[in-house]
């Protein structure tokens, strides 16, 4: 079955799925699998999410962590850290990657918040959850996030919470 669809700059749709990575070029598919011993292939088959990320590259999550896809080379690598030098945060610790129409990437932490990235800049915030702090986020149990029309950013949390997290004021 299908997981996953994301169309990409060039038009090309991608399909994840249950048995690896599709690519239609609006003729024909190009399929993309693990192959053992080959480290520029996909880390694992199944497919649960393509994200868009910094330098036109997706992010390809599969039940194994994630396989970052390069455009320029046509390859995967896993290598996280690559894609966010100045941060320690381990691959499996990203839960969602959300990009805005300003060239921003949110990254949703596990346990452990919110990152946003301004690829032209280069500049990293965190936001996580502080107690007693009133400008901090309401928790650190996050269970999802989403960009609306305007750019704000909505927060959902597991036992129900939902906010608006006010970054107009605070943008990177």
């Amino acid at each position: 079955g299908i997981t996953s669809i994301k169309k990409d700059a060039k038009g090309f749709l991608w399909f994840g799925t249950l048995n690896g990575l599709n690519r239609f070029d609006g003729s024909k598919f190009k399929v993309y699998k693990h192959r053992l011993n080959d480290p520029t292939s996909l880390s694992d088959n199944f497919i649960t999410n393509i994200y868009d990320a910094p330098g036109n590259c997706f992010w390809i999550r599969t039940q194994l962590g994630y396989a970052i896809y390069d455009p320029t080379t046509d390859s995967f690598s896993e290598d996280v850290k690559k894609l966010l030098p100045s941060l320690d945060v381990p691959g499996y610790q990203i839960e969602k990657i959300l990009k805005n129409t300003n060239g921003e990437y949110y990254f949703l932490r596990a346990d452990h918040g919110i990152i946003v990235l301004n690829e032209e800049s280069k500049l990293i915030k965190s936001y996580s959850y502080i107690k007693d702090d009133t400008t901090s986020l309401h928790g650190i149990d996050i269970s999802d996030i989403t960009l609306d029309k305007n750019g704000d950013l909505w927060i959902a949390y597991l036992n129900g919470w939902v906010e608006k997290y006010p970054y107009p004021q605070d943008r990177i």
